[in-house]
């Protein structure tokens, strides 16, 4: 589907996973912090790993339940499966190993 600004919707969901990353990535901040904590661990971290990661690092634990909102712009970054593991999304993964 093309929106008004003549790209894909898939287009601009890769836009904004790119812009989200290029402020996200190595920024000191929390979500640059939990970003580099799930990129790091190969095969995603479990509900109770990304808890705990949130809570040692004295952040709020509503960090935790954010990254899943479907109206929060995390989605384009992080997924999260059925098993309750959460990963960086293929399509961002590969973008940040060009940074």
């Amino acid at each position: 589907m093309e929106s008004d600004s003549g790209y894909t919707t898939d287009e601009s969901d890769e836009n904004r996973m790119k812009q989200l990353v290029d402020l996200w990535w190595n920024a000191n901040t929390i979500i640059g912090k939990i970003l580099k904590f799930v990129y790091e661990s190969q095969d995603g971290v479990s509900e109770n790993e990304l808890k705990n990661f949130i809570e040692n690092n004295n952040y709020s634990t509503a960090w935790f339940s954010d990254l899943y909102q479907s109206n929060k712009e995390y989605k384009y970054v992080f997924e999260r499966n059925s098993n309750g593991i959460t990963k960086i999304k293929k399509e961002a993964k590969q973008y940040i190993k060009t940074l």
